[in-house]
């Protein structure tokens, strides 16, 4: 007999090689390449160093970067930040803390996007992947049997899915939205000038977000190596203001009163031209075609504020995640691609409704746009300020009586930790074998049938109950 043919590998397009593209594509290339093949199409001609300067990313991303074997402090991408410091607009200390993830100190991370990029096109051409360079989406053709992308002076190319990561202005989704309004993302009231500077005092590992009382706004630095900061200003405008050509952006904010030698000293020192952006936020409510060939991940899926830090992250997240589910495809015969993509789409909608959305409180709450906002944001920075030295009081006297107990030879009572996981930070993509995938999948089914013997039975007992009521009923009446 012989013997059965070999299966034929899926193909995937990736539209888009930022980091959620890119990061998706090592997804596959590491956990996936046994039953998938990738392509990656970008609409710029090459890699731009300077692009978005940098991102944060906070726990929850490191630990999916660290899966595939990236460490992004070792591979000198990143500056870890370990403490931060909230600042009056003068730069009086307000408050400081330390030890922001003592169980894992490096985990939350200023990455330098040019060098991050750099870092996972050399993780692709080292596992035989490139990307094709200065293609730009003009279609996207999905039928129930493969989709079809199409590009501005370039050949179009077929695959069994299409994996939209282009970003804000995606043009996966335009297509998938068949060029509707409805695809266009909603901008916010801020705008944000960045860039990096080099700092004369020490800046090792530190987060700093300044606040001026009384009024909209704010400004944080963020720490690099080499004795330099990035650095972003918000400020509240109009959406339909126009952000301004370089030299009157510069003009605009370079007598804002951040820090003792005022904003414009931080300008003048920048390494290259700060740039300005329109901060936007929209959580699209489809991400993927009804075939099941087309689906969104990262700012195509929801572009959002910056607050949190986790716009990126949940573009890494989302990578993880399909990966997970399109694993799953390939190891179940009842799963298809269609419901493997489908099902993605599903569960990751709640969680990016939850992150957008906090990201969008939180930026409301940091740039007091109305009188009373900013009265609320000033008057909770006091009480947190009172809060946070008060606790640091009982910290310590909590200090002096602990050494007075082991002078004395009594041990020190164990404070109770808080193991309690944080819904945003400490979310896991777990990365499962094929294995462990079938006897979780072999435990479900015997659940299911346990749990319908049972149903049975009580459904059985019920009706023998019924019967047996009935019957009584009719002895009385014959009676």
């Amino acid at each position: 007999m012989p013997p059965s043919p070999t299966p034929r590998k899926k193909h995937i397009l990736i539209i888009g090689a930022g980091i959620a593209g890119l990061c998706f594509a090592l997804q596959i290339l590491t956990h996936a390449h046994d039953y998938y093949t990738i392509s990656v199409f970008e609409k710029t001609p090459g890699p731009d160093a300077n692009a978005g300067f940098c991102i944060i990313l906070p726990p929850n991303a490191v630990r999916i970067l660290r899966e595939l074997g990236l460490d992004l402090v070792a591979e000198d991408c990143a500056t870890p930040l370990t403490h931060t410091r909230l600042h009056s607009a003068s730069g009086e200390t307000l408050l400081e803390a330390r030890g922001l993830f003592p169980r894992d100190p490096t985990s939350l991370l200023t990455v330098e996007r040019g060098k991050f990029v750099a870092l996972l096109l050399r993780q692709l051409q080292r596992r035989g992947a490139l990307v094709n360079w200065d293609r730009k989406v003009i279609g996207v053709l999905s039928a129930p049997d493969g989709v079809e992308v199409r590009f501005r002076d370039a050949p179009s190319v077929t695959a069994d899915l299409c994996v939209g990561a282009d970003g804000t202005w995606s043009g996966v989704r335009k297509a998938l939205y068949s060029g509707r309004p409805a695809w266009l993302p909603k901008p916010t009231r801020w705008t944000a000038l960045y860039g990096i500077s080099p700092v004369e005092e020490s800046a090792t590992e530190m987060l700093r977000l300044y606040l001026r009382r009384g009024a909209p706004g704010a400004y944080a630095t963020y720490s690099l190596s080499r004795g330099r900061v990035f650095w972003i200003c918000y400020e509240s405008s109009t959406p339909s203001s126009p952000l301004g050509d370089p030299e009157e952006t510069l003009r605009e904010f370079e007598y804002l009163p951040y820090g003792p030698a005022g904003f414009g000293h931080v300008i003048n020192r920048a390494e290259t031209t700060p740039r300005k952006v329109r901060l936007w936020h929209t959580v699209f409510a489809t991400t993927a075609d009804v075939h099941g060939v087309v689906v969104l991940i990262g700012d195509a899926a929801h572009p959002q504020t910056t607050f949190v830090g986790q716009g990126a992250a949940r573009g890494i997240e989302e990578g993880a995640e399909l990966r997970r589910h399109l694993l799953r495809a390939a190891w179940a015969p009842e799963h298809s691609l269609r419901a493997a993509v489908t099902a993605f789409a599903q569960a990751s909608a709640p969680r990016s409704r939850r992150v957008a959305g906090a990201g969008w409180w939180a930026g409301a709450a940091v740039m007091g746009d109305w009188a009373w906002s900013r009265w609320a944001r000033d008057a909770a920075v006091r009480w947190i300020v009172r809060a946070e030295r008060k606790r640091q009081q009982q910290q310590q006297q909590q200090q002096v009586h602990a050494r007075i107990r082991a002078a004395k030879g009594n041990p020190s009572r164990k404070q109770r930790q808080n193991k309690r996981e944080h819904w945003l930070l400490d979310y896991r993509v777990l990365v499962e074998t094929e294995e462990e995938f079938c006897r979780a999948r072999a435990a479900q089914q015997q659940r299911r049938r346990r749990g319908r013997r049972w149903m049975c039975a009580a459904l059985a007992c019920a009706a023998l109950l019924l019967a047996a009521a009935m019957a009584s009923c009719s002895g009385q009446i014959d009676g």
